[in-house]
């Protein structure tokens, strides 16, 4: 286990052998969810995709699959319309 990581709260580990997939905090997904939601996006649909739920986004010190992420922030991008929803979470500001 990596220093700082909470035993039990990585959403990838499949046993004590598996090889870890890398991961990222969940704070960045729900980042994207909160941007989603301000705009009147349906994600629910999105989140299950891509195998979240609201309630495992509530954490922001639990680790999730890189790979997972990233795709349902691609799929918020193409959800959006634009890329301009989603700059907050590349730590760009968003002016209107």
């Amino acid at each position: 286990m990596s220093p700082g990581r909470k035993a039990g709260k990585s959403a990838s580990a499949t046993g004590p052998k598996a090889a870890r997939e890398p991961e990222i905090r969940s704070w960045n997904t729900r980042a994207v969810l909160q941007e989603l939601d301000a705009r009147t996006i349906p994600a629910e649909k999105l989140l299950a995709r891509h195998g979240f739920t609201r309630a495992d986004l509530e954490d922001p010190e639990r680790w999730v699959p890189l790979r997972r992420h990233s795709a349902f922030f691609g799929a918020a991008v193409a959800a959006s319309g634009d890329l301009s929803p989603l700059t907050l979470v590349d730590g760009g500001t968003r002016e209107s």
